[in-house]
Parts: structure tokens; C-alpha cells; sequence
């Protein structure tokens, strides 16, 4: 990679300068990365999500860096992205839902009387969907999915008695195929232990009502 960046520095005449060594704090990259980090961490914390959905988050976490205004004053009040590309960014695809959100999705497989609708924890946009509206979702089973049918859980529904066994419902199953308890002593300690997977795009449903 260092290579292939000096190569792109000669070709495109870019003037390189590198930071002292054993002081990466004069990289102002890794302010960034620090800070993304510790979204991270906090969002997971707090949602209590499974650690191996950490890849899902820093997804979330750069995106909402990326399309929102941060305190740095060579911004001028703009987000990121917009000083980038010169255009405002679009977000609701990010602002309808939050990390590990309990959501409803479609599930067009039920069939009459059973409901169509699943309970679910919202992971993100899919961005390689050609949908910008498409969300990636983590099902009862651990697995991931992308759904473009997902609604937010009515207040009036999350007052009910079965809306709350469900809920519960859906907790343990997760944490039961993915969650801490399901990872070695040594992962834990060292924080070296994979992700979930990326959906596969056979696993798009569109809406089908």
C-alpha cells in the first residue's frame, strides 16, 4: 500500500510529507479514527448489541461522522462529505433508523394466517444494494439480511404485554447464536474475533405486498 501511494504521489505530482516517528498523533487521520472508535464502543455499550456486529457499527458510526457537522473549523459549518463532493449529502436513509434498533421487516416466505412481519435489529444502510432505502437487518437466527420493507415499532404496540414477550423473544435468540457468551476467553480479552458476515444480495427482498 505504501508503494502504490508513493507511485500515486510521482504520477499525480502530490507533495508527500510523513509525520515524525513513534508520534501518530501528527497524523490528523488518527483523531479521526480515534474518535470513530470510540462510537463504537459507546453504541455498542449502550444498545448492548453482540460485539461481533462491531463491523456494522464502524459503518454506521463513519457514516454518521461523514454526513454530519462536526466541530472543525476548516468546515465552516458543512459536513464532510458536502466539503468533499460540494453538495449537500442526503440522510435519511440514516435518520429513519438507529444502530440495533428493534425494527419490523417483511418476511414474504409466511404465509396466511401467520404475520408478514418480523422483529429485527436494524444494522445499517445497504450500500451495495441499488436501492438507497435498502437496510440491512439481523434476524432472530443470528444471520443478516437485506430488507427494503422495515418499519419503525409503533409506541402504542411496544405498551403490549406480547409485544414485550416478543421482544425478549428475539433478545435471547440473538445472543444466543452470536452473542459474548458464544466467544473464547482469549477473543474477549484481545478483541481479536470476526465479524458477522456481509449479507449475500440473494438474500434482497423488495416489497411484495
Amino acid at each position: 500500500i505504501y508503494k502504490d501511494g508513493r507511485r500515486i504521489c510521482k504520477e499525480y505530482h502530490i507533495n508527500m510529507r510523513v509525520t515524525v516517528p513513534h508520534s501518530p498523533w501528527q497524523n490528523l487521520a488518527e483523531a479521526s479514527v480515534r474518535e470513530l472508535k470510540r462510537s463504537v464502543r459507546r453504541k455498542i455499550r449502550r444498545t448492548k448489541a453482540p460485539r461481533r456486529t462491531w463491523a456494522y457499527c464502524g459503518k454506521w458510526a463513519a457514516a454518521i461522522r461523514r454526513l454530519t457537522s462536526l466541530a472543525i473549523p476548516e468546515l465552516n459549518g458543512r459536513t464532510p462529505m458536502e466539503r468533499v463532493e460540494g453538495t449537500t449529502p442526503d440522510i435519511t436513509a440514516h435518520a429513519l433508523f438507529d444502530f440495533y434498533e428493534t425494527v419490523y421487516y417483511y418476511t414474504p416466505v409466511t404465509s396466511f394466517p401467520f404475520e408478514r412481519k418480523t422483529l429485527g435489529k436494524w444494522l445499517g444502510v445497504a450500500y451495495n444494494s441499488t436501492d438507497e432505502l435498502a437496510y440491512i437487518i439481523l434476524t432472530p437466527l443470528g444471520t443478516v439480511i437485506i430488507r427494503k420493507s422495515v418499519w419503525a415499532i409503533p409506541e402504542e404496540d411496544k405498551k403490549t404485554d406480547a409485544f414485550v414477550a416478543d421482544l425478549i423473544e428475539l433478545d435471547n435468540s440473538i445472543q444466543d447464536r452470536i452473542g459474548d457468551q458464544t466467544l473464547t476467553k482469549s477473543n474477549l480479552q484481545t478483541g481479536n474475533f470476526e465479524s458477522l458476515p456481509p449479507p449475500p444480495m440473494d438474500l434482497f427482498e423488495g416489497d411484495h405486498d
